[in-house]
């Protein structure tokens, strides 16, 4: 193979993104003009372009972890909300943790992925969310039949804690599992009655 052949080779395999250090052997003094001033720009753009690659992919790498980490911070921020909310109600303490540990630990049993389960917690530990729109009535009474105004303002909680987290699309199976977690099989449950 002639060295204008070799040339055209190592520019495809560097167009294909394959580099490598053969294009050195075609920079000797006696690789003829103008065959050696191209591979020597070639491989200097090459080297450039080896560069800006690794660059590319640390600042990827770097955007991914500080993504996961504004992710983080949310879910530890909305789950604070629903910790703040605890301290209303005495009854409730603790209340979300525990269901988000039991959830996750269904999930696990029903052999989801790591991720579903993760999901299915955040859900359990954020579920009561929407009770943020709640007035202090509904965690102050202890009729078990509350008077229409109020029991309507405890059956949109689900309703509410969706819309919380409606702006957070990352949360999207979250918000879902929220908004249903009143439902019922039998099509009784609130805020949708879902059959």
């Amino acid at each position: 193979m002639n060295e204008l052949n070799k040339l055209l080779k190592i520019i495809q395999d560097i167009a294909a993104g394959q580099y490598s250090d053969t294009i050195m052997g075609l920079t000797t003094p006696d690789t003829p003009e103008p065959l050696r001033t191209i591979a020597e720009a070639m491989g200097m753009m090459m080297v450039k372009i080896e560069g800006r690659e690794f660059q590319l992919e640390q600042m990827i790498e770097q955007l991914q972890r500080l993504n996961e980490q504004i992710r983080t911070n949310i879910v530890q921020t909305v789950s604070a909300m629903a910790q703040a909310l605890e301290a209303r109600d005495a009854y409730t303490r603790g209340h979300a943790e525990r269901v988000g540990d039991l959830g996750a630990k269904i999930a696990r049993e029903m052999g989801q992925n790591n991720e579903r389960i993760e999901v299915v917690r955040i859900a359990g530990v954020l579920h009561d969310v929407g009770k943020i729109g709640c007035s202090d009535r509904v965690f102050q009474h202890t009729d078990q039949h509350p008077n229409p105004e109020l029991k309507q303002e405890i059956l949109s909680h689900p309703t509410t804690g969706a819309e919380i987290l409606s702006r957070l699309d990352f949360l999207d199976e979250v918000r879902e599992i929220i908004w249903c977690h009143h439902e019922r099989v039998d099509g009784q449950g609130y805020p949708r009655a879902l059959p």
